[in-house]
């Protein structure tokens, strides 16, 4: 517009039923560059704006990855990996609600090395598009929530990478 710009989030996805999320004695997993690479990615949300990023990652399953989290109920629902890569894109392209937007290149450029980072895959960057194809889609990728209504800006993903049995799961909220 004029004197304005809107950028949408994805649409969330329709959730099942919520499920309770045993608690887990799963090996918790110190990975910096996944670390590394989803700060990064939310860096103007959570430097410019008021956005808190919480992030675990354990050898095991999707919910042993959001036990760690202190959920205690969740509802999962899976998503493709576009669908997936649109909410990191948007993720990185933004700056939260009051930081300043840093464009959908940056964006994408952050989602792809994010999706490197998950495969382990960075330190052959640049991917070519077949091998990030491959990569994006050698994870599972679910929204989550925890049965309770949201709001404000919100990013919640679990990823399962079943060759590294490793699962993250990240929440990312500004108000």
């Amino acid at each position: 517009h004029d004197n304005e710009a809107k950028f949408h989030a994805p649409a969330t996805p329709e959730m099942g039923n919520a499920i309770a999320i045993p608690t887990s004695s799963a090996n918790v997993v110190e990975d910096s560059e996944v670390s590394n690479a989803f700060h990064q990615l939310v860096d103007a949300w959570t430097t410019q704006s008021n956005g808190d990023l919480r992030m675990s990652c354990i050898e095991g399953s999707v919910l042993d990855a959001l036990a760690t989290l202190d959920i205690q109920e969740a509802r999962l629902s899976l998503l493709t990996s576009g669908e997936a890569l649109a909410w990191l894109t948007w993720a990185g392209a933004g700056g939260g609600a009051h930081g300043r937007r840093r464009g959908n290149a940056l964006g994408r450029d952050a989602a792809w090395w994010t999706v490197a980072a998950l495969t382990g895959q960075t330190s052959q960057w640049p991917l070519s598009n077949a091998a990030f194809e491959t990569a994006a889609d050698s994870l599972q990728w679910f929204w989550w929530d925890a049965n309770d209504p949201t709001t404000g800006w919100n990013v919640r993903l679990c990823v399962h990478h079943a060759e590294r049995n490793r699962s993250w799961a990240f929440i990312l909220t500004d108000k």
